[in-house]
């Protein structure tokens, strides 16, 4: 799944929820997007955003009002937020944290506003946040990314990359819980032992988690998509070199891998493993899936 196609479905979810809602109003007045963001406006997925939206026909400042609270490395920040965009007044919620929390504190501020969700560390749907893929209910659409099965994957093609090693290193925070648990499942089917390492209270110090799971024998390493992760890939390929450790870790918030391979006294970054998989190795995948709706309380879509 590329990066363009991702932010065309989700602008196109923001874009057409709040039309039927306000086709009958009369004069047409602007659209209010709100969104609470552990990352800062001019953030590469915020600009493509930005340009996906602008393409059909909004434009900020003219019929697009964009309400955008940066929450940094503040999670307790989040609840206050959301209820902020709320009493803002806005016509529509982007969660875009992509943790279960971050919805939990969405849908706790309104049963009303619709609510394009991003779900990326969890599965919304075996955690009851909709009833299913076919038809979500309520007020929340969004997109789900799958992670959980994309985790499966890492261990078996780490396992793949570095035959013999007995002893996985997993380095998560409280936001990847599902994910964690997916990869325990995972290593504990090739007979791996779990070398699981949780960071707490961000921004992470990753230079001491990565000597502490050397520590413990660590032979191989997946890290867990993190919003906190995702921001410090450079530094993190950089301390999977310094290590040598075979490591696999998400591209962004896309479907894509990047695996940090040590290869004699170098490293060798191997990107986009994803588009590369083999068919086989692909099909035991679901891609992302879409959920929209084109006015609230109608019948749901899904791809």
């Amino acid at each position: 799944m590329k990066r363009r196609e991702f932010i065309t479905l989700l602008g196109g979810a923001v874009a057409a929820w709040p039309l039927a809602a306000r086709a009958q109003q009369a004069p047409p007045r602007i659209l209010r997007v709100g969104t609470a963001s552990p990352n800062t406006r001019t953030f590469p997925f915020w600009m493509a955003f930005d340009q996906r939206m602008r393409e059909l026909g909004y434009i900020e400042g003219q019929n697009l009002a964009f309400e955008f609270i940066h929450t940094g490395d503040r999670v307790d920040r989040m609840s206050e937020a959301i209820r902020d965009l709320v009493r803002r007044k806005v016509d529509i919620i982007v969660e875009s944290s992509g943790t279960e929390q971050g919805l939990k504190e969405a849908i706790a501020a309104t049963s009303t506003l619709p609510i394009v969700m991003i779900a990326i560390q969890y599965d919304p749907i075996a955690l009851g946040h909709v009833d299913s893929v076919a038809r979500p209910t309520g007020n929340v659409t969004g997109v789900y990314l799958r992670r959980p099965e994309l985790v499966a994957k890492q261990v078996e093609m780490l396992a793949q990359l570095a035959p013999g090693s007995t002893r996985l290193g997993v380095l998560w925070d409280m936001n990847s819980l599902d994910m964690v648990k997916a990869a325990e499942r995972a290593a504990a089917s090739l007979n791996m032992e779990l070398r699981s390492l949780e960071l707490e209270n961000p921004p992470y110090d990753f230079v001491v988690a990565f000597r502490t799971l050397a520590e413990r024998g660590s032979q191989i390493l997946l890290i867990i998509s993190s919003t906190y992760f995702n921001r410090d890939r450079p530094h993190i390929a950089g301390l999977t070199m310094l290590h040598r450790l075979p490591t696999s870790f998400p591209r962004g918030s896309m479907s894509r891998l990047v695996v940090s391979c040590p290869m004699g006294r170098t490293s060798l970054i191997c990107s986009d493993v994803w588009p590369t998989m083999s068919t086989g190795s692909r099909a035991a995948l679901s891609p992302p899936t879409y959920l929209w709706s084109s006015r609230p309380g109608s019948s749901w879509s899904s791809t």
